[in-house]
């Protein structure tokens, strides 16, 4: 999440370098999601519905949305 926020103020409001920065998080959320699924014992698909993470690449405010989701989404369980 924060090398999301960091990548907006470098790209300092620049529509297209804001879609090539989410889009270049793609894999490395798609990997996150993969995980963290696995550790819950749940499908990514299930997670990705559970938690609302589907608009991840419609852009920037739809990302750092669905990053703190997931973040919100760990930070729950138990230890």
């Amino acid at each position: 999440m924060l090398h999301l926020r960091e990548g907006y103020l470098e790209a300092a409001g620049d529509a297209k370098k804001a879609a090539a920065l989410v889009a270049s998080a793609i894999p490395s959320f798609r990997a996150l999601v993969a995980n963290v699924a696995r550790l819950d014992g749940i499908s990514p698909k299930a997670l990705v519905t559970q938690v609302g993470l589907e608009n991840f690449e419609k852009g920037f405010p739809d990302a750092v949305r669905a990053a703190e989701r997931i973040v919100d989404y760990v930070d729950r369980w138990h230890h």
